[in-house]
């Protein structure tokens, strides 16, 4: 539904399900449509009066009913005014012949739903349609591509994720025999074999070999992973482990879990290393860096892999990305994946080891 949007009109919508949670509203309305556009987008401050922030803010509060606050986590659905503004924006992009859906397009919409009460609050405050066109019309596809070939290119260091993809093979080498696919030591090979090429394409400039490359790296360690893991589960009913081994080979796998699922989430969230480094990519997960205002943001920052390694420990230990918002579908399925796995691990595999000793 949000393919067309751009990271800020993503953010936007982000917000407004926050604010709703906040409000207790059983649904996205146009109000936290509009609250969060005051969180993102900076040209929408400046076109208000001075405070009019906090005014807006107390005034959503008093023509609203304040509910108990619900768990952000609950997938709200949009009203039938929000429906229709999302439609209106996308409108709006039409008729500016832009590409990409942006906050101001959501802004338009907003104020063409007239009756809905975030259009009621932006015109009390003096905001009127055609001066919102105008200001959205003059920030052009190719004025935005202008700006964004200024913003600095930010270097993305990749020797984490080779560190990380070493330590996956060696914690394989320190899984029992049982465990392995042919001699302890052959993952190891064949990832030391893989990461001397990456490493020497990346130094002459050839990203593409240095991808193909890696993405076999990281395959070879996830069949690695899946592999260990349906020897351990086939040995379970037959005891074929003591409970010893059990515990360490069930610790070993979950650590084994975050590095690879920590690969996947860098190497395919916008594009990998080499998509982040461009001006205006779009990722699928909404790290809190970015969710900062604009003023306050540092526009140089991209999440790297420690960044992706810390969504990973969350999503195994607490079963969810705590503090980071999953945006795309593919995001959410490989998230979900590994939370399985990690409950698989810890829930079945170490309770039932720590049960015979």
């Amino acid at each position: 539904m949000f393919e067309r949007y751009t990271e800020q009109a993503r953010r936007v919508i982000f917000f407004a399900r926050y604010e709703a949670s906040q409000f207790g509203s059983p649904y996205i309305a146009t109000e936290h449509i509009l609250l969060g556009l005051l969180r993102e987008d900076d040209g929408l401050v400046k076109q208000l009066p001075y405070d009019s922030v906090a005014w807006i803010r107390r005034q959503i509060e008093e023509r609203t009913e304040l509910r108990e606050k619900t768990s952000t986590s609950i997938d709200l659905p949009l009203s039938n005014e929000c429906k229709r503004v999302l439609n209106y924006a996308a409108e709006e992009a039409e008729q500016g012949c832009h590409e990409y859906i942006d906050a101001g397009h959501l802004l338009a919409a907003l104020m063409r739903e007239e009756q809905c009460l975030a259009a009621r609050l932006l015109a009390e405050r003096g905001l009127r349609l055609p001066t919102v066109r105008d200001e959205v019309r003059h920030a052009s596809p190719e004025h935005a591509a202008t700006k964004q070939l200024r913003a600095p290119k930010v270097y993305e260091p990749r020797w984490p994720a080779f560190v990380a993809m070493g330590a996956d093979a060696l914690i394989h080498f320190a899984l029992p025999d049982r465990f392995s696919f042919g001699p302890r030591w052959l993952l190891f090979a064949v990832i030391l074999a893989l990461l001397i090429p990456i490493i020497f394409s990346l130094r002459v400039g050839r990203h593409d070999v240095a991808r193909a490359l890696t993405f076999v790296a990281v395959g070879t360690l996830t069949l690695a992973l899946v592999g260990s893991l349906a020897a351990l589960i086939e040995g379970l009913p037959n005891h074929k482990d003591p409970p010893r081994t059990l515990l360490l080979s069930a610790s070993l796998l979950w650590m084994t879990n975050i590095l690879v699922f920590a690969l996947w989430y860098w190497k395919l969230d916008a594009g990998g290393p080499m998509g982040r480094e461009q001006p205006g990519a779009q990722g699928s997960f909404l790290f809190p860096q970015l969710t900062r205002p604009v003023a306050e943001r540092d526009q140089t920052w991209s999440p790297n892999f420690l960044d992706y390694l810390f969504l990973a420990f969350n999503t195994s230990t607490a079963f969810s990305p705590t503090d980071t918002a999953v945006l795309s579908r593919w995001a959410k399925v490989l998230t979900m994946l590994q939370s399985i796995i990690s409950l698989a691990i810890i829930a079945l595999l170490a309770a039932r080891a720590i049960n015979v000793l």
